[in-house]
């Protein structure tokens, strides 16, 4: 006789696989046994990538970085109690970058709720309102229809195409066992408390943000009786297609992880394209690299028209150019749990945008030739036609001792970074100096950006690399790293991995905030800036990582070019 629990997880992740499932992560439990076992047997049967990970908070991270990278949703498996909130962080950006992910977690049965019970809490909607969609399996008896199943595992499917999923998965002891036979399917299912939150489907029209100086009806535009989510799944509407006035002078924005669409536009517009390092749109003749220093120019005046895609986060200019009275705004639908409005802004219109015909190439053309004059200003090219060779060398060899600045570190990485190869940026200062400086290019670079949170960025990270087979380079800071020290054990097998740790002894991008002005050093340095006397040697060491410590362009430039046998934390000390 087969075993209820397995049955029903050998049917579940099979339509799931089904449906397109091709990566599972597990975290070891007993109740989530029946799971963690049909997982393992897929895996042997050649159909998925299991990855097993012990602690749950990385093991969400590490589903989050393959579905970056694979673009479809990945499966993390839990047990019940603690263990479930330990996904929380994962699930939180998940939903706010929009990530699909399918959350399973075990749980007690119904008998052993509310009583105390080992390992027991309240699980059923654990990650509202972040999910998607809420399923309940109550406990598998094993008279449940296989075709419910599938039925179930469909629904999950497709509700997480642009967020996190929850399956609440309960099971009674025996919790796993032998599932042959389960193919006779005999029985009624009614699911009682199988729960589905839906999506919207209706055209948005006009968004007048929230303003704290108006009242809340006037300010959302919305009657007294609107759903309490309506902000959160305006991603999930179907939207309007806008035709965009090319003849206003228009600059195009493009946030984490906008797409190509941004630079098509662009270049359709011939408009200056802003675009984030994480974009997936920094390259292309439309992309301009030093937009902040211009918009300090009369060409800021000039502005009627921002069109903005994906999700900008690393810089106030944004908003503060939406928020200009003359401004019209034009956004495309996020993915995310919440609508991205840039703050301030007095009118949004949201759609799937097009052009309407050619812009000015003469707006254009101004916006590249002062972006080429600051390029030349910040990094002049020193004449070696009249050098001798051995004048040459030397200045070369000046060069490589140079230490390494957090410019020069970003710059380096970019450079050795290619089509095939993938890097990802941890929520530091390294992302922003990354954004001001570093040239266009076409590289698939990620970042948590949905939260812009610092955790989880090496778990991500091995998510990405476990995915795929060029280079997968992560440029994080000290404390991002210490944030997430647990997810190094995971790292050391994978030689296409290389963790770069610009390490400051501290979180000095709080240097750069109003705070560093209006608190006294000790005060400060004790709460914000929290230095730290970490060995990373050690821990690399400890985690079974190849460990190196450069200080000059030239140790900097081999340690990224060089192959190895496993994963290698490269630390570059740097000044505060």
């Amino acid at each position: 006789m087969s075993n209820p629990a397995s049955r029903y997880a050998e049917i579940l992740l099979g339509s799931l696989i089904s449906k397109g499932l091709t990566d599972i992560v597990v975290s070891p439990g007993s109740r989530s046994q029946a799971l963690a076992l049909a997982a393992a047997d897929y895996e042997s049967q050649g159909v998925i990538q299991l990855r097993v990970v012990v602690d749950e908070r990385s093991a969400a991270f590490v589903a989050l970085g393959a579905a970056l990278e694979t673009k479809r949703p990945v499966v993390v498996i839990t047990t019940s109690g603690s263990a479930v909130g330990n996904l929380m962080p994962a699930v939180m950006e998940s939903s706010h970058a929009g990530v699909p992910l399918i959350v399973i977690t075990a749980d007690r049965p119904d008998e052993l709720r509310g009583i105390a019970s080992n390992q027991t809490t309240v699980q059923e909607k654990f990650f509202a309102p972040f999910t998607r969609s809420f399923y309940e399996v109550p406990a598998p008896t094993g008279s449940e229809k296989k075709s419910e199943i599938e039925k179930l595992a469909e629904k999950a499917w497709t509700s997480a195409q642009t967020g996190p999923v929850q399956i609440n998965f309960a099971a009674r002891e025996p919790l796993s066992g032998p599932t042959a036979g389960f193919e006779q399917e005999t029985g009624e299912i009614l699911l009682p408390n199988l729960s589905d939150t839906g999506q919207a489907d209706s055209d948005t029209g006009e968004v007048i943000p929230a303003r704290h100086s108006a009242s809340t009806a006037e300010a959302t535009n919305s009657s007294t009786d609107a759903p309490e989510s309506k902000n959160q799944w305006l991603a999930l509407l179907k939207p309007r297609s806008l035709a965009i006035d090319p003849s206003a002078n228009t600059v195009v924005i493009a946030g984490d992880k906008a797409g190509p669409d941004a630079e098509k536009l662009a270049d359709e517009m011939r408009a200056p394209l802003f675009a984030e390092v994480t974009s997936g749109a920094r390259f292309g003749p439309n992309v301009i690299v030093y937009w902040r220093e211009l918009l300090k120019t009369e060409l800021r005046d000039q502005i009627e028209q921002v069109v903005i895609f994906g999700h900008p986060t690393l810089w106030r200019e944004v908003a503060e150019l939406c928020a200009l009275p003359r401004v019209r705004t034009l956004v495309t639908p996020s993915p995310g749990i919440h609508q991205y409005v840039p703050a301030g802004a007095s009118k949004v219109r949201i759609g799937r945008l097009s052009s309407k015909g050619h812009g000015d190439q003469r707006w254009l053309k101004q916006w590249r030739i002062l972006d080429q004059e600051i390029e030349t200003e910040l990094n002049p090219i020193e004449s070696t036609a009249d050098l001798s060779a051995s004048e040459y060398a030397r200045a070369e060899m000046k060069a490589g001792r140079e230490a390494i600045t957090r410019k020069s570190l970003v710059d380096a990485i970019w450079r050795h970074t290619w089509p095939h190869d993938r890097l990802i940026f941890g929520s530091s200062r390294l992302i922003r100096v990354a954004d001001a400086n570093v040239p266009r290019k076409n590289i698939v670079a990620y970042a948590n950006r949905g939260l812009a949170g610092i955790d989880g960025t090496i778990a991500t990270a091995v998510g990405v690399a476990s995915s795929q087979l060029g280079t997968t380079r992560v440029l994080l800071g000290d404390l991002a790293t210490l944030h997430d020290i647990g997810s190094l054990q995971l790292a050391a097998p994978l030689k296409n991995l290389q963790i770069v740790v610009g390490n400051d002894r501290g979180g000095s991008m709080f240097d750069l905030l109003e705070v560093k002005n209006g608190a006294s050093p000790e005060l400060f340095d004790r709460v914000m800036y929290t230095p730290h006397s970490t060995n990373f040697e050690g821990l690399s060491y400890g985690f079974g990582l190849e460990y190196k410590q450069v200080k000059t362009r030239t140790e900097l430039e081999a340690a990224l070019s060089e192959q190895s046998d496993r994963a290698v934390l490269i630390e570059v000390p740097l000044e505060r």
